[in-house]
């Protein structure tokens, strides 16, 4: 039903917009730690309207190879934008430079992980409790 709608059948008395002002301006980088077995690194705006997290990225634990240092994690699109692999094989191969420590995870488990992360962060908020008396 429309907000238009809603005062016509008598269940709203007026449209509002509502906004938060200048002290709710800014994002909170937070961390979900351990969510599906992966950390997902994200900022979260001030005001609570805006209930989407913002720039959420899966971090990938790294193993660096012949010599290589750098940092323990990144974030899943910089690790493959710089040709890190995924499994076993790559600890054995001379295509990649960089590799996920857990062999078990390939790209697609985090594109899924991050839409599921999204997807349960926005609706959590609007998630129904059936209750009975």
């Amino acid at each position: 039903m429309t907000g238009s709608q809603s005062i016509e059948g008598g269940y709203a008395d007026r449209i509002v917009s509502v906004r938060c002002d200048d002290s709710l301006s800014g994002f909170e980088q937070k961390t979900a730690q351990n969510f599906l077995g992966m950390e997902v690194s994200y900022s979260m705006d001030k005001c609570p309207l805006n209930i989407a997290p913002v720039d959420a990225k899966v971090m990938v634990q790294v193993a660096y190879k012949n010599g290589q240092t750098g940092p323990l994690k990144m974030p899943a699109d910089e690790f493959v934008s710089q040709n890190g692999g995924f499994g076993v094989t790559c600890l054995y191969d001379s295509e990649h430079k960089i590799c996920s420590v857990d062999p078990t995870v390939t790209y697609s488990d985090i594109k899924k992980v991050l839409t599921v992360f999204v997807d349960q962060t926005v609706n959590k908020k609007d998630h129904v409790v059936e209750m009975r008396f």
